[in-house]
């Protein structure tokens, strides 16, 4: 190994495993000499960060043993980690030598084993960001500025990956091809208020080479639901079946349940992104569902209350958009020609809020000379017994909008006529 070689590149490393178990079956010999060497690649480098010099630097032995002897003894390695070194090296030392029945592919799997758990292991511990790689940078939505696109106004929430991953490079490329397409694509980073994103599709690649505890996490808090029929999920499978299932096997039982997962797709790259499009195309086949924008005072605790009640019923017949924390001008001004409805929702806010936002979408859509589809005030109950008969100035004429819902009594039922409603004046 070269002496002034930097830390090495863990996205390597996985490249160098996934060319390793392609030449298993046929060339099982060589696939164990590489394995011995990406284990080699590992030992030095922990040495070299844990004792400053590589071994050659300073005239002593190189041999692998020896180093995880040494590092043994400095109590720099777990013991398993030393156990799994020293059982694959044993192993994968008889492929070296001439011997009267050669390696068969079988005999690279529990190598390989050993290999993947002392990997993450490494990459947990002695892995930051390595020069040319870098997890994915804060990312600001992302949109085409082409508002015709065949899927504008789909909005999908791409999961974000390590520093280093197997599919780092997967995902950049499907990232650019939903936004190509019109789809607005947002990161999983700071969703905790993931309100806005509820009718949004959810995309997470991953791989069993890279540390799952991330992925698992970001599937908890994507906010949708499983059989929603919006989660899509790719493995990145390894290129032998056979060995790809030996490790999914081996892997901890949450695990390879989420590999399993029902969402999990695992044929090509090209076919899932295949898969992508279907389905969004299946949703813009069905112009019967409303498109409802629901605009709602999110400072009040009430009605935000209300509204989260609101799109749980609503979803069911619609698909809905709820105004976001942040740029909400912005963003309700880039939905007028996408949404079929706007809900206004009049629980325990001030009157002036409604006719803020009655105002500011009576003149931007007659601004825009676009037909003012039907509007509709969404009544709740305000905590000030006081506040339950003022009545905000709406502007709009007769015809464009409806009055749902109660001022005494919160009414869920009533979104639904609205739908039927809307489903009637489109046809």
């Amino acid at each position: 190994m070269n002496q002034q070689s930097q830390r090495i590149s863990i996205r390597k490393l996985k490249n160098d495993i996934r060319d390793a178990v392609q030449r298993a079956d046929g060339e099982p010999r060589a696939s164990m000499l590489d394995l011995r060497n990406l284990f080699e690649k590992i030992i030095i480098d922990v040495y070299r960060q844990s004792v400053g010099h590589l071994p050659r630097a300073r005239g002593e032995d190189p041999a692998i043993a020896k180093m995880l002897s040494k590092l043994d003894e400095a109590k720099v390695l777990p013991k398993d980690i030393v156990e799994c070194v020293r059982t694959a090296c044993d192993n994968l030392n008889r492929a070296a030598h001439p011997r009267p029945v050669l390696p068969a592919g079988s005999d690279v799997i529990l190598p390989l084993k050993n290999l993947l758990y002392v990997l993450k292991w490494y990459e947990r511990e002695y892995q930051t960001t390595v020069g040319g790689e870098s997890a994915n940078l804060p990312e600001e939505i992302a949109r085409t500025d082409d508002e015709k696109g065949p899927y504008a106004g789909t909005t999908v929430i791409l999961a974000r990956t390590e520093s280093g991953s197997d599919i780092e490079e997967e995902r950049h490329v499907i990232r650019k091809y939903l936004v190509n397409y019109g789809v607005t694509v947002v990161s999983d980073r700071g969703l905790s208020d993931d309100s806005e994103f509820r009718n949004a599709f959810f995309i997470q690649l991953f791989s069993a080479l890279d540390q799952l505890d991330r992925a698992k996490t970001q599937l908890e808090e994507c906010g949708l639901e499983y059989g929603s029929g919006r989660i899509f999920q790719w493995r990145k499978t390894l290129p032998n079946p056979r060995i790809d299932s030996e490790i999914l096997k081996s892997l901890p039982e949450e695990d390879r349940r989420f590999c399993d997962g029902e969402n999990v797709r695992t044929g090509s790259f090209e076919e899932f992104k295949l898969q992508v499009r279907n389905e969004f195309d299946k949703l813009n086949a069905s112009p019967e569902r409303p498109y409802l924008y629901l605009t709602f005072d999110r400072s009040n605790e009430t009605d935000d209350s209300y509204a989260t009640r609101l799109n749980e019923v609503a979803r069911e017949v619609a698909d809905v958009k709820l105004i976001p924390a942040k740029n909400a001008r912005g963003d309700f001004i880039r939905t007028l020609k996408k949404a079929t409805g706007f809900v206004f929702l009049y629980g325990d806010t001030e009157s002036s809020f409604i006719e803020e936002w009655m105002g500011c979408y009576t003149e931007s859509k007659r601004g825009m000379k676009a037909h003012l589809k039907l509007a509709a005030l969404y009544q709740a109950p305000p905590q000030n017994q006081e506040m339950r008969n003022v009545e905000p100035r709406i502007g709009l004429r007769t015809g464009e909008w409806r009055k749902y819902g109660s001022r005494d009594q919160f009414v869920l039922g009533d979104i639904e006529a609205y739908c039927a409603e809307l489903r009637r004046a489109s046809d």
